[in-house]
């Protein structure tokens, strides 16, 4: 008995009792070998492990390097201070509050209801405009902000009518099936018709899964559709200068052409999945006993030819009740237009961008991102009209800041200032330099293209257990020291590194796409089942696209006069 209570009070107490215990468990390293290597090891796992059990919130852990890096003597305050309010942070602020306005003004709605109503109501139909809805939304807004808002847009009107299309035709399980299949379950027996009710759910799976899977693939076509491209001009600008950073028509021009190949393959490994699924519906209908056949085929055989239409009629009630396109949805989608054009043509090999009217080095794609978001805190929410002011007297604008606060995700971007200063703390610890001389020693005569397969697949399969931002924001300074050793142009590394760590399918913690469908009710096996493939086809599809498109689009054959300390140019041997 009191083992018993002891264990419930450890249990209740687990955050607690990891919170202290881990500073503990890891003390050894910084104390034996003494070294600012050692200590960079410590906080780093230390951070992991509260990341991954939750100990202590996300925002909390990334606060531990601003406390502990001074104490510890890795790094002063100031420079501390800086890696945690960069550029790049204040970029990322400003496209997240881009997000909030096309949340706030309904606009991904409109979308994703008009989506679904031109791609039809078939099976297949809404398969195909789930992942291009997901994958075009996820190109120009970050698949974090977005993901659930699109889900539950896509989804709603699915759950809420029941109807899923098997060959044109609704398949609806009659009621009084339904009732019996509960019963049957609470009773703990099999029945023979509940394979319909369970794998309607398998069919809501594998839309859930698409949804996931179009934003994940469709986030990495640009640069700011999601975070870690982002984090990785962040670097290059700390480790090589700015002149080192990727320009968005670049990034597009690569990223495009590899979404669409990753989005038509898992389009056909989803509905391949889907067809099983309908297949097996049909098997359990023609098996089931001959008073349920007979209840389901009368109720269905009146409706056949008319419940095929149930899921477009439900979408064109919800499209229809968002009225025309209201002022705040015309000027969200004016701004992000602009906004769009402002970034891809910065700065273009072709022909000067507008950063060129500007002194070299003081302009950035923060400076637009920034202003644009303070547009949307001017202009007014409704079209301005004199005659009709406000009730309060104050101008309602397309978005205030009373609900950006509320939405933007603090957390993450304290997390992620805590991971720049980690980086730089590894950078500056030496344990790079360390890193550099393996690598040559053992990697100096090895096939590029080899390296890169290795890397990416090893980057995958951490991504899977640890998460995409702290396995990217560690592995940046070793991928700066492989580049070094093997004298190679550090974006041949770097650019496939960060599609491996952000196109990983398979568990709940690789990305926050994963996570909320997670906690939406899929179960961890379905995940695991399908996302091994998606894996598999996106790491082949990224090591086909880089080792081919690549060497166009980036001149990977030749290291850049930024990547050399003596500014002069070398090709790759």
């Amino acid at each position: 008995m009191v083992q018993n209570r002891a264990f419930r009070l450890l249990l209740v107490n687990r955050g607690l009792l990891i919170t202290f215990v881990t500073p503990l468990v890891f003390a050894p390293i910084p104390i034996v070998y003494q070294t600012s290597a050692s200590k960079c090891l410590y906080i780093f796992l230390i951070m992991l492990v509260y990341t991954l059990s939750e100990a202590l919130p996300l925002a909390i852990v990334g606060l531990l390097p601003s406390m502990a890096f001074p104490l510890l003597g890795i790094m002063d305050a100031a420079t501390l201070g800086e890696a945690y309010f960069s550029d790049q942070l204040l970029f990322m602020i400003g496209v997240l509050t881009i997000a909030k306005a096309v949340e706030r003004t309904d606009l991904h709605k409109r979308i994703v209801l008009r989506g679904l109503l031109i791609f039809g109501s078939s099976p297949y139909g809404i398969l195909f405009g789930v992942f291009v809805i997901s994958g075009f939304l996820s190109m120009w807004l970050p698949n974090m902000a977005l993901d659930m808002k699109t889900e539950t847009e896509e989804l709603r009107v699915l759950k809420a009518n029941e109807d899923i299309v098997e060959n044109g035709n609704a398949v609806n399980v009659p009621k009084n099936l339904v009732a019996a299949e509960d019963k049957v379950e609470k009773d703990g027996t099999e029945g023979r018709g509940g394979n319909d009710v369970r794998k309607k759910s398998a069919l809501t799976t594998i839309l859930l899964l698409t949804i996931v899977y179009g934003n994940t693939i469709g986030g990495t076509a640009t640069l700011i559709g999601t975070l870690l491209p982002i984090l990785a001009n962040a670097q290059l600008l700390r480790f090589y200068g700015p002149r080192s950073v990727i320009e968005f028509d670049l990034w597009i021009q690569f990223g495009f052409p590899l979404q669409l190949a990753s989005l038509l393959c898992a389009y056909v490994w989803m509905a391949f999945l889907m067809t099983r699924t309908l297949k097996t519906m049909r098997t359990a209908k023609r098996n089931s006993s001959t008073v349920e056949s007979a209840a389901y085929q009368g109720n269905g055989s009146h409706k056949s030819t008319h419940e095929s239409d149930n899921v477009r009629l439900a979408i064109k009630r919800e499209y229809a009740k968002l009225g025309g396109l209201k002022w705040s949805e015309a000027v969200t989608i004016i701004l992000i237009l602009a906004y769009i054009l402002l970034l891809f043509f910065a700065d273009l090999k072709f022909m000067k961008g507008w950063k060129s009217l500007f002194p070299k080095g003081y302009t950035s794609n923060t400076c637009i991102t920034s202003g644009l978001a303070i547009l949307f805190f001017i202009i007014p929410l409704e079209r301005p009209n004199c005659r009709t002011p406000s009730d309060t007297g104050k101008l309602k604008t397309v978005l205030e800041w009373d609900y950006v606060s509320r939405k933007l995700p603090w957390g993450l971007l304290l997390i992620t200032g805590g991971y720049f200063a980690l980086a730089e703390a590894i950078q500056d610890s030496g344990i790079s330099g360390s890193i550099e001389e393996y690598f040559r020693y053992y990697f100096a005569d090895q096939e590029s293209w080899v390296i890169v397969l290795a890397l990416t697949v090893v980057l995958a399969a951490m991504t899977e257990l640890i998460g995409n931002i702290p396995v990217w924001m560690v592995t940046f300074p070793i991928l700066a020291s492989l580049a070094r050793a093997t004298s190679t142009n550090p974006l041949f590394y770097v650019i496939p590194s960060v599609f491996a760590v952000n196109l990983t399918f398979m568990l709940p913690i690789s990305g926050v796409p994963f996570m909320l469908v997670y906690t939406a009710g899929v179960k961890l096996g379905d995940i695991v089942k399908t996302g091994w493939v998606m894996n598999i086809i996106c790491l082949f599809l990224l090591n086909l696209f880089v080792n081919t498109f690549g060497y166009i689009i980036f001149d990977f054959g030749t290291v850049p006069s930024w990547a050399l300390p003596d500014n002069s140019t070398a090709s790759i041997p």
